[in-house]
């Protein structure tokens, strides 16, 4: 659906009866709000009005938009960044896909006063720019090179389509072009979206989580560019734990658990007995095995430990020679999020190591 449709739609509140109608119709849907209606429930009867309360003590010295999500489990998960901001001084404008009275509910809980949209900005037909661009690429390596107003919009296109074929070495030919195409002008509306949306708002400052793909990734640059700050948090190691980085334009390819150069240099000068090392070890040893360690993505299930000798034992290794290991990531996940890359994604790295 067209945006200007779209909003023709909302204006006379026809979409918002349509959502409320296919919730109740669509087998698919239909057990997803029920669920939704009561965790919200939940929630509303646990902390009622205090957290809001709490929140209007706070002066408001700016504005912070935060990039939300898009369900009441995943606003409350959320509810540290936002309660962090307003106590920062920062008035939070929430920014969601669609207009959701359930969802909005679940952040006006935590002292959310504001919304936008993307499906006020966002439009969904063919960018205008796509075949120009696309005359002059012929690999998928000129993709991602190509950028608009300051967005790394190839990258973000080639990330998404990989994402969505799971496919972890791409190429460009007759048979992608289009899907490629299709994905490139996805990535150049959202730019055109991220720039509606910062001058709408005009954050001084963004949460994110993710920030690799489209349309996110397009707002992240376009806010670093304009020399806003940007936010990200991510899950750490363990339960109940985040890991929280600020980035500008010195950071802005740097992943979020790294480390500053001001940061190490720090960490070099501290004295580090013996027992230090012994509480990072334990800290470990302990979250594998109660099976915290990034638990979010499942890496702990059915796992046990085993003694090594046993593993050299089962694999067949040679004691007398060291042991490598090659640790592999999903080969269509943040691919070219962070770095310099020096091989043409996570699959063609993978078995250059292999042939190494």
């Amino acid at each position: 659906m067209r945006r200007d449709l779209r909003l023709k739609l909302e204006r006379f509140g026809i979409l918002t009866v349509a959502r409320a109608l296919r919730e109740r119709v669509d087998p698919k849907r239909r057990p997803i709000a029920t669920r939704e209606r009561a965790e919200l429930r939940a929630v509303l009867d646990r902390i009622g009005d205090s957290v809001v309360r709490h929140a209007e003590r706070y002066p408001v010295r700016g504005r912070a938009l935060v990039v939300g999500l898009g369900t009441v489990a995943e606003a409350v998960m959320q509810s540290a960044v936002l309660l962090g901001a307003r106590a920062a001084g920062y008035e939070t404008t929430v920014l969601l896909h669609s207009r959701s009275a359930r969802l909005e509910r679940a952040y006006r809980a935590f002292g959310v006063a504001c919304f936008a949209y993307w499906e006020d900005c966002l439009d969904d037909g063919v960018h205008p720019q796509t075949s120009v661009l696309m005359e002059r690429v012929g690999t998928i390596g000129d993709i991602l090179s190509l950028s608009a107003k300051g967005a790394y919009v190839g990258r973000y296109a080639v990330s998404t389509e990989m994402r969505r074929t799971r496919r972890g070495d791409p190429v460009l030919d007759d048979a992608t072009r289009p899907h490629v195409a299709a994905a490139l002008s996805a990535a150049l509306n959202a730019a055109d979206a991220a720039e509606a949306i910062l001058d709408r708002v005009a954050p001084d400052a963004i949460f994110f989580i993710d920030h690799g793909y489209t349309p996110v990734g397009q707002l992240f640059d376009l806010q670093i560019g304009r020399g806003g700050a940007c936010f990200t948090s991510n899950a750490a190691h363990r339960n109940g734990a985040l890991i929280l980085k600020r980035y500008g334009t010195d950071n802005r390819d740097q992943h979020p658990s790294s480390l500053s150069a001001r940061t190490w240099r720090r960490l070099l000068d501290l004295d580090w007995p013996p027992a230090a090392w012994d509480r990072v070890q334990s800290e470990v040893r302990s979250c594998y095995e109660s099976g915290e360690w990034f638990s979010e993505v499942g890496t702990q299930f059915g796992t046990s430990a085993i003694d090594p000798s046993a593993v050299a034992a089962r694999l067949g290794l040679d004691p007398k020679k060291k042991t490598a290991v090659v640790f592999p990531h999903i080969f269509w996940d943040a691919t070219f999020f962070w770095g310099t890359d020096l091989f043409r994604n996570y699959e063609d790295w993978f078995k250059e190591a292999l042939r190494a």
